[in-house]
């Protein structure tokens, strides 16, 4: 049976972490990702830990707390970090999977193979680094409970949250639409938390918007209202179709 081992903080877990993982637990039987975490990290080690076993459940995902430093030019501290690593993975493992610089030399050290994996980060252009220096920017690189962390939590922003709890009919890189909660019409949301988006970002917006209007109303028989009235900070626009006003107040 082949053995993989994946390492890091992930804080937060991102789609480029899901991408890592998802890529070595293809190509091996068994992977363990391990989770390092300290006190003063914005995000518990159990918690990112938690998310990473939903994303990923046929993944062995183990949470170490350690208050140890990261030294790559120091021999005592790489000694310090396999022994961690080995209070998870005793034997093996057959292949260290990263993106990251010190994969050679920890794969060295566990006598295992390195495989790197976009190290570049090509395919989801983000870091956790970049996450936490600006959560709003980057919440279209986050799975859904994830995301609904960050934005409640760091952004305190209701939309950030992406909550889906009504019925949900598109998403992409610059927007997802859902049917208002509140005013039961549907409702284009920017993946970025900000109230002025860039002119292209608003006019694929209105666009998606519309398709999806004209799609659950007939053509023509909306219109597009863009005043944020709840939740200035945020950009969105609603599709009101003629019956709007009586529909919500005869629920």
């Amino acid at each position: 049976m082949s053995t993989g081992l994946v390492i890091g903080r992930f804080c937060p877990p991102h789609l480029g972490h899901s991408h890592l993982i998802a890529s070595a637990a293809g190509q091996i039987d068994r992977l363990t990702v391990i989770v390092f975490s300290k006190d003063e990290e914005p995000v518990p080690g159990g918690l990112r830990a938690e998310w990473l076993r939903a994303m990923h459940p046929g993944v062995e995902v183990v949470n170490i707390h350690t208050d140890l430093v990261t030294n790559w030019d120091d021999e005592e501290t790489w000694q310090r970090w396999i022994a961690l690593i080995r209070t998870a993975v005793p034997h093996g493992p057959d292949v260290v999977f990263t993106s990251e610089p010190y994969g050679s030399e920890l794969a060295r050290r566990l006598g295992a193979v390195e495989q790197l994996v976009d190290p570049d980060r090509a395919t989801v252009p983000v870091s956790a680094s970049m996450i936490r220096a600006d959560p709003g920017r980057h919440l279209r690189h986050l799975a859904p409970k994830v995301r609904a962390w960050v934005g409640k939590t760091w952004v305190g922003c209701e939309l950030c949250e992406a909550a889906r709890m009504t019925a949900w009919h598109h998403e992409d890189d610059v927007c997802w639409i859902a049917d208002c909660e509140v005013c039961d019409t549907p409702m284009v949301v920017w993946q970025e938390h900000g109230a002025s988006p860039p002119e292209a970002d608003v006019a694929h917006m209105l666009a998606e918007l519309e398709r999806v209007a004209a799609a659950k109303f007939g053509a023509g028989e909306f219109t597009v209202d863009r005043t944020m009235r709840q939740i200035p900070g945020h950009f969105h626009a609603h599709a009101r179709d003629r019956n709007w006003w009586s529909r919500r107040f005869s629920r």
